[in-house]
């Protein structure tokens, strides 16, 4: 399982979902590092069920986020004729 620190580090990115009103949103790992303010108890060591305990929707204000964590997917152009 990996932590906040090893996702920012990567290719990753989380979709957010409210589990009541279905609200989405993408986040990045490092911007939730840098982010003062509401999010100042957040350090590069937590887990993703720590970091939903902590996010709130802006929709309907209630604190039940599940987090899903996808990775960046670079695409490469075909490349033909290698010797």
């Amino acid at each position: 399982m990996l932590n906040l620190g090893d996702y920012a580090d990567g290719d990753w990115y989380f979709i957010a979902v409210c589990r009541h009103c279905g609200r989405k949103v993408r986040l990045d790992p490092a911007d939730i590092l840098a982010q003062e303010g509401a999010m100042e108890k957040v350090c590069p060591y937590m887990y993703l069920h720590e970091i939903e305990a902590l996010l709130r929707c802006r929709s309907c204000s209630r604190k039940q986020a599940s987090i899903e964590p996808l990775a960046e997917v670079r695409k490469q152009a075909f490349i033909a004729g290698m010797v």
